[in-house]
């Protein structure tokens, strides 16, 4: 058998000089996949194999907006406490803020970060005229208001199934200019003190947060009463530990107050609570069940996002905690069951790639192109044939009488 799988191999090796043979061959490598049919543009919904660029984008559209809201808060541009919002923006402010942005990928007005960041003194003094025109106006451009969205698939997940892919906002590198001009750290520190003044000023406030650098995976809460802080297993990603330290502080920083409000700078981890379901990561189902728990015994919890690295000092002082976190602090021997499964899957085929780097035929082969598997949507189709409740001998008309088939 060793010397039959040889000979064939290297079989293989010989017929790449008949490029016909061996264009062939690939394609039996490559699981038959015909180049006709690329699987990796086909969308299943409602049962449906959607092709249509333009429709598949509709149903991304539609699929993204129901699963974001946006609930603004009212700000009061009159009130004593925001006076210093209505302040005239400075130069200094627009030059601080175009430094501090990244070279991202420009928005729809397809204007880069580097385009501003070679703007001269007079033209940025042109820049901020033209900001505070628009703050005063409130008349803000069209291309600022519209984003690039752009779906990104799921590690290890199913390509065909719309969620399956998280979307991505391509926005104005010019409105994120604005933004941070317009609000800088102390304006965001006055929303909020003003914002837990006005909506939770009976609450007891607990802050959360976690780090993950390139030795250390750790987590963090602090309330006026007490504080923790603990090292984690590297397997787990910043997703799973910014859950677990929410998770966490429910059970050792809350005291005998009715109304809890957690500070988390997770938008994602917020966005899994809100879409709960039974295919939801284990840490969320365990932090579900822990709010609801308590929820039973009439107490009021309330998760409230805050931006990081905005001068908050509760944030700053879990991030603080967080950062501060070595090799020798208590370690939490915890690890979800989805960063495993991601690991494994990552190391094995890290495993199989170098394998085949390693042998003789990569030599002659090189990288084999990547098809994607279509076993799945064969699958999909046979379960839909074979569990159908209707007969299926009226789905074709062959002159026979029809007759009753029961399974």
């Amino acid at each position: 058998m060793k010397k039959a799988s040889r000979n064939f191999w290297d079989s293989i090796c010989n017929i790449s000089r008949n490029p016909r043979m061996f264009y062939s061959m690939l394609n039996k490598i490559s699981n038959h996949v015909s180049q006709d049919i690329n699987t990796s543009n086909l969308i299943i919904h409602n049962n449906r194999i959607i092709s249509n660029p333009q429709q598949q984008s509709n149903l991304f559209v539609n699929f993204f907006a129901l699963r974001i809201q946006h609930e603004p808060i009212p700000l009061d541009y009159n009130g004593v406490h925001n006076s210093n919002l209505n302040h005239p923006i400075q130069i200094q402010e627009t030059i601080k803020a175009i430094q501090t942005t990244r070279n991202s990928t420009p928005g729809a007005d397809n204007i880069p970060a580097a385009w501003f960041k070679r703007l001269n003194n007079q033209q940025v003094h042109t820049l901020t005229a033209s900001f505070q025109e628009i703050f005063i106006t409130t008349n803000i451009p069209q291309q600022w208001k519209h984003s690039l969205i752009i779906p990104i698939p799921k590690p290890s997940k199913d390509k065909t199934v719309i969620s399956s892919y998280r979307p991505i906002a391509l926005t104005s590198v010019g409105a994120k200019i604005f933004e941070h001009k317009s609000l800088p750290k102390n304006t965001i520190e006055s929303l909020f003190e003003d914002t837990i003044r006005t909506h939770f000023s009976n609450f007891f406030l607990i802050a959360t947060d976690a780090s993950k650098s390139q030795q250390i995976t750790s987590i963090a809460g602090t309330s006026s009463t007490n504080s923790f802080a603990y090292r984690l297993q590297h397997l787990n990603t910043i997703f799973s530990a910014e859950a677990l330290a929410l998770s966490q502080a429910l059970d050792e920083l809350p005291n005998d107050e009715d109304n809890l409000l957690l500070l988390t700078d997770s938008l994602s981890v917020l966005q899994a609570l809100a879409n709960l379901s039974i295919k939801s990561n284990k840490i969320i189902l365990r932090l579900a069940a822990k709010i609801a728990t308590r929820e039973k015994f009439h107490q009021n919890i309330v998760l409230l996002w805050t931006p990081g690295h905005a001068g908050i000092k509760w944030n700053e002082k879990a991030d603080d905690l967080a950062r501060r976190v070595s090799e020798s602090d208590l370690n939490i021997q915890w690890v979800t069951v989805e960063d495993i499964i991601t690991q494994l899957k990552a190391h094995s085929e890290n495993k199989t790639d170098a394998t085949y780097r390693g042998s003789k035929y990569y030599a002659t082969l090189g990288d084999i192109p990547y098809h994607p598997n279509h076993s799945t949507l064969v699958k999909k189709q046979k379960r839909r044939y074979y569990h159908r409740p209707h007969n299926i001998t009226y789905d074709c008309n062959t002159g026979i009488a029809p007759q009753i088939w029961s399974k």
